[in-house]
């Protein structure tokens, strides 16, 4: 869900999230899905035959919320269950694997 007057500057990888009203990004990569880790060293044909029709995803967690009046440089990365409160500033390059309090740069 995208709230009123977002603005999403360049290209960017966006999962499923909650992005409030008033929000600007530049490229960002919003991921909602983790693969399973046990697998990673596998050819994808013997993960197949290993794990089957199985997904390699882990099945979906919390979804990413994104406050209003949030600003997001560019390259910035969010990971599966963060949350960035309202008017929160992430700069550049910035990697988020826990949430960001309201107002904090």
């Amino acid at each position: 869900m995208i709230g009123r007057r977002v603005r999403i500057n360049r290209p960017s990888f966006i999962d499923p999230c909650e992005i409030g009203p008033y929000s600007v990004m530049g490229s960002v990569v919003v991921r909602g899905a983790n693969h399973h880790t046990e697998y990673l060293n596998m050819n994808e044909t013997v993960q197949r035959r290993v794990i089957g029709a199985r997904s390699v995803l882990n099945p979906p967690g919390e979804p990413v919320r994104i406050g209003a009046g949030c600003w997001l440089g560019d390259n910035v990365t969010i990971l599966e269950g963060v949350e960035i409160r309202d008017g929160a500033i992430i700069g550049p390059g910035a990697v988020l694997t826990r949430s960001v309090p309201p107002y904090d740069i």
